[in-house]
């Protein structure tokens, strides 16, 4: 981890990081000083927020000098020169690195656009930010790394949350024809490959989304998860054989199903009827 955010902790005194209770996992990293950095000027390569719990430093931003109040989020973007000048009496606050790729991919996926541009004017953070910050440090105290799937899940929700209470105007973006545009993409992509052995994975890395935010918005537009859809569509490819005369066996291989029993027992839920009764009558109607 300490490689991951190297850029970030070279610029950091050794002795502050001495007393710095610190938490970190992939893509982000937090931290808990209870002081600043004073006449040292830094330059982080990803996205730097601050959750002052007092009234901060003067803090020189690319050589303008803000001043900020206790309680408002701190957002700075990559590559920006940030300087505190002198010092001032801080009690512990938060202080953190978010990945840019994995925070610019969240705002894409999310709200529609993966350009970040914050608020001049600091808004407050909120309780919810702070208890899913907690947690994040809670679950990496008590389990370390051994349940990542969690971990990625509220590291995902402390994303959110800090581009919605950063001013970021993406976040009122309406994002409805993005995402029919990612349905449209899966759905062409199962289509196409309805017969190999196809993972959630799979569909996101063709369409560039995340996991957890594809199998959401795939259920909320069709009724169904990715599985239950793939299934579907393969079911119906099935129909189409067995009305040309391919034998049971062969349209579940066709079809990429693990075998004619399991077969015959998604197409009975799907169509209402065994596909042997379902064949045996359309034959029969046929003639």
């Amino acid at each position: 981890m300490e490689e991951i955010f190297k850029n970030f902790l070279d610029q950091i005194p050794s002795e502050i990081i001495a007393k710095t209770e610190t938490h970190s996992y992939m893509n982000m990293i937090i931290c808990r000083p209870t002081s600043y950095i004073i006449g040292l000027e830094a330059c982080f390569e990803d996205y730097h927020f601050i959750l002052p719990t007092s009234d901060p430093p003067p803090l020189k931003i690319e050589h303008r000098l803000h001043h900020f109040s206790k309680g408002k989020l701190i957002p700075i973007v990559p590559e920006t020169r940030i300087l505190c000048a002198k010092p001032a009496p801080t009690r512990q606050y938060i202080a953190m690195m978010v990945k840019k790729e994995f925070l610019t991919d969240i705002s894409r996926e999310c709200f529609g656009k993966a350009e970040l541009t914050f608020s001049r004017t600091p808004n407050p953070y909120s309780p919810q930010l702070v208890h899913f910050i907690g947690r994040f440090e809670e679950e990496l105290k008590e389990f370390q790394d051994s349940s990542p799937l969690m971990l990625q899940s509220i590291s995902v929700q402390i994303a959110i949350q800090l581009i919605r209470e950063s001013g970021n105007q993406n976040t009122t973006r309406p994002k409805k024809q993005l995402d029919r545009n990612y349905i449209e993409r899966a759905i062409e992509y199962i289509t196409d490959y309805y017969n190999a052995k196809i993972t959630i994975e799979d569909i996101c890395q063709e369409i560039h989304l995340s996991p957890y935010y594809f199998m959401r918005m795939f259920k909320d537009a069709t009724g169904q998860s990715p599985h239950e859809f793939l299934l579907t569509v393969r079911v119906g490819k099935a129909e189409e054989m067995l009305k040309k005369g391919i034998s049971i066996q062969e349209a579940a291989k066709l079809c990429g199903f693990v075998n004619s029993a399991h077969f015959s027992k998604l197409f009975k839920k799907v169509m209402g009827i065994p596909p042997s009764e379902y064949k045996r009558s359309y034959f029969i109607i046929g003639k």
